[in-house]
This record gives C-alpha cells, sequence and structure tokens, in this order.
C-alpha cells in the first residue's frame, strides 16, 4: 500500500469521526432550549413553568454552549475536507483520486444537510427564547392587571346598591365622594400602566427588530467574507499548481538542454584538469626534494605511491583527456 492512499485512508476515517461527532452533537440540540407552549400566551403547563426563570435561563445556556460545540465540529469538518481535497490534488494515481473524489462530494454534501439540520435547531432554539421571554413579560402584566382587578372588584363592591354598608344609616354624602374620588385616582393608575406596559413592549419589539436585523446583516457579511476566502485560497491554490508544473518543465527542459550539458561538462572536465595538474606538480616537487636528499630510488617510491593514489580515486578516468596539455 503507497503511502499517498494510506494518508487518504487515515484523512478519510478522521472525515467520518467528525461528521459522526457533529450529528450527535446536532441531535443533544432536541431536548434543550427553553421550553415553548403553543402560541404567544402558552398553555397552562407552560405558564407555571414560565414561574421559574432561573431552569429556563440554564436550558438556554447550556444550548448556547452547544450550539458552539456544533459550530467548532463544522469548522473542524470544513478543515479537514480541504486537507483531503489537497492530498488528492497532489496524488498521481487518477484511479485512487476518481474514487475519493466521489467520496469527497459525499462528505460534502452531508456537511451540508447537517449544517441545514443545525441552522434548523438554531432557529427553534430562537422561536422557544422569544416565546419564553414573551410569556415572562405577560406573567409579570397579568400578575399586574390580577392586582388591580382585586382593586376594582373592591371598589365595586363598595358602590354595590345591595351592599349592606350602602342601605346604612350612617352612610354619607363624604362618604360617596371618597369612595368616587378613590375610584377615579384608581382608574387613572390603571391606565397610566396600561400605556407604559403598551409602550415598554413596543420599545423591546422595537430593539428586538434592529438587533434582529443587524444580526443577519453581519452574518450576511461573514458569509460573503468567506465565500471570497475560499475563492482566493482556490485561486492560490492553482497558482502554486501551475506553477509547479511551470517550474518541472524548465527542469527538464534544462536537462535535456545540450548546451547546458556542454557547460556542465567542461566545467566538471576543468575541475579534474586542474586537480591533476595541482598533483602533477606536487611530483615534481618530490621528485627533486628526495634526489637532492633521499636519491632517486625513495623519489620513485614515493612517486608511485602518488600515483596509485590518484589511479584509486573516482577521478583517474579523465587522466588521458585532462593530461595531455602538461
Amino acid at each position: 500500500m503507497s503511502i499517498s492512499k494510506l494518508a487518504l485512508q487515515n484523512q478519510e476515517q478522521g472525515i467520518k469521526d467528525a461528521l459522526e461527532d457533529l450529528k450527535k452533537a446536532i441531535q443533544q440540540l432536541q431536548g434543550q432550549g427553553p421550553s415553548g407552549g403553543g402560541g404567544l400566551f402558552g398553555s397552562s403547563s407552560s405558564s407555571s413553568s414560565s414561574k421559574n426563570p432561573n431552569v429556563e435561563q440554564e436550558k438556554s445556556r447550556q444550548a448556547a454552549a452547544q450550539i458552539r460545540v456544533c459550530n467548532q465540529l463544522v469548522s473542524r469538518c470544513r478543515n479537514l475536507l480541504e486537507a483531503l481535497q489537497l492530498e488528492l490534488r497532489a496524488c498521481k494515481d487518477e484511479v485512487i483520486r476518481g474514487g475519493y473524489e466521489q467520496t469527497l462530494s459525499d462528505f460534502r454534501s452531508e456537511l451540508k444537510k447537517q449544517q441545514t439540520e443545525l441552522e434548523f435547531r438554531k432557529k427553534e432554539i430562537q422561536r422557544s427564547t422569544n416565546q419564553q421571554k414573551s410569556k415572562n413579560l405577560l406573567g409579570k402584566y397579568e400578575n399586574m392587571e390580577q392586582v388591580d382587578q382585586r382593586r376594582l372588584d373592591d371598589v365595586r363592591a363598595e358602590f354595590d346598591p345591595e351592599n349592606p354598608q350602602m342601605n346604612s344609616a350612617g352612610s354619607s354624602q363624604f362618604q360617596l365622594q371618597q369612595q368616587s374620588n378613590r375610584a377615579i385616582q384608581l382608574g387613572d393608575k390603571l391606565q397610566d400602566r396600561t400605556e407604559e406596559s403598551l409602550k415598554r413592549i413596543l420599545r423591546m419589539a422595537a430593539d428586538a427588530e434592529q438587533i434582529g436585523t443587524r444580526s443577519l446583516q453581519t452574518m450576511h457579511a461573514h458569509e460573503e467574507r468567506m465565500g471570497r476566502t475560499m475563492q482566493e485560497m482556490d485561486d492560490v491554490q492553482n497558482t502554486l499548481q501551475r506553477t509547479r508544473h511551470v517550474v518541472s518543465g524548465l527542469m527538464r527542459g534544462a536537462a535535456s538542454d545540450k548546451c547546458v550539458q556542454m557547460l556542465c561538462a567542461f566545467y566538471r572536465l576543468q575541475k579534474y584538469r586542474t586537480r591533476i595538474a595541482i598533483m602533477h606538480y606536487k611530483i615534481r616537487i618530490t621528485i627533486f626534494i628526495f634526489i637532492r636528499a633521499e636519491g632517486i630510488c625513495h623519489a620513485l617510491i614515493y612517486t608511485s605511491a602518488i600515483v596509485l593514489q590518484f589511479i584509486r580515486s573516482s577521478h583517474w578516468r579523465f587522466c588521458c583527456v585532462s593530461c595531455w596539455p602538461l
């Protein structure tokens, strides 16, 4: 088994594991997030669950953490797919490349499917969160309304003609006037509270709309930037591939060029001629010194040793070509 095929198999297994982890993480998102009721006002069970906001906040935090994990797994899958694509471009076996290109296409389709599922889960969690916030706000408003309703019931009971206190002999015009003023004040207070609540709800809705618009614009900008970055990376990879082919062609052309070959041969020949010239002068000096000092026999023995050492080296083939000017 070749090294490239083994590397492709390892990368394929890594992509399978990453996609499996992503699928499990997305499935875990299904049971997380705030519990959304039916409609804006919800049901009795959802209203009872909205009385405990700490539990819902904890669920929201867990869902946000799980979404971050899913995003990290998506980035990991993309990086592994890009690495596999680069490895396929460097592979020279057409059969292996064709098989793994189909596998790469299947992996990309699976990743796109998981991304679609993840976006659906995100929107579902966001919708449940918004519904829960609306329920909490309406729950507070309903509590205030119940308190004011009890006060109105008390005022109606005081003005009821069947009330024994109204028919008693001790009732007076002053008590009626006092009760009327109190009813008017309570009505004004209820009206002011209702108006303030409506204004607050409208402000919250406008703020939520602005935040959603800005988030959507930011997401579109990031998506466009990522698309441009991926396109630039593909262009750079294609340019590197073309540059590699051009450099390989230049090297093959230089290796097959006769002029370049002759220049290299002349250079090596001149280098060997220089070495032989140095050895020639060394022999002459040695002969001269030994004749003057020891005699001609020692000079011949030492000269033979130098010649044999040179013949045993890798340069003896060029002796016949290089020694003739000497």
